[in-house]
């Protein structure tokens, strides 16, 4: 008998808390949402149905408090000269592209030959007059179809090579 009033007795506390919990909840619920409503002068003294009113030296007080929060100005955001540098990456002398392959066809009058290199792109070579040859090629038209070639440049914009160093590779 004893352990059943000891368990209607938890039972009663558990629903007595989850009743108390719901309830402050509620009221601060109530409080927190409820809008405070403060006259907007001190010449509405009169407190209006259903509507907060402060006493006189409150309204003073809010009065000023809000006289002081809109004479306040924002700070402006000025432009400010960096004072420090950044600090721009050295040149590295990287050395230029190169194209190892077989010459695959020569062009003497459009200044080009077609190196395939050895994973099977066919490229393309424009020679100019400030580029130099080495070993047994000497000039574009000395280079002949099978040779080896290494060829130093850059790529251009619509994937030709321009070569500034042809060698013959051996």
């Amino acid at each position: 008998m004893l352990i059943k009033k000891t368990g209607m007795l938890s039972h009663n506390a558990l629903a007595f808390s989850i009743i108390g919990g719901v309830l402050v909840g509620a009221l601060g619920a109530v409080f927190a949402f409820a809008p405070l409503r403060f006259p907007s002068s001190a010449n509405n003294a009169q407190a209006q149905p259903g509507k907060t009113s402060l006493s006189g030296s409150s309204q003073q007080e809010a009065a000023t408090a809000t006289q002081q929060a809109l004479a306040t100005t924002p700070p402006t955001a000025t432009a400010v000269a960096p004072t420090a540098t950044v600090p721009r990456p050295t040149p590295t002398n990287t050395p230029a592209p190169t194209l190892r392959g077989t010459v695959m066809s020569v062009d003497t009058n459009n200044n080009q030959f077609v190196v395939r290199q050895f994973n099977g792109t066919l490229t393309t070579v424009i020679v100019t007059g400030k580029t130099t040859y080495q070993g047994r090629a000497g000039t574009l038209s000395i280079l002949q179809v099978t040779w080896r070639v290494q060829v130093t440049g850059v790529f251009q914009g619509d994937g030709t090579f321009k070569a500034s160093n042809v060698n013959y590779d051996d």
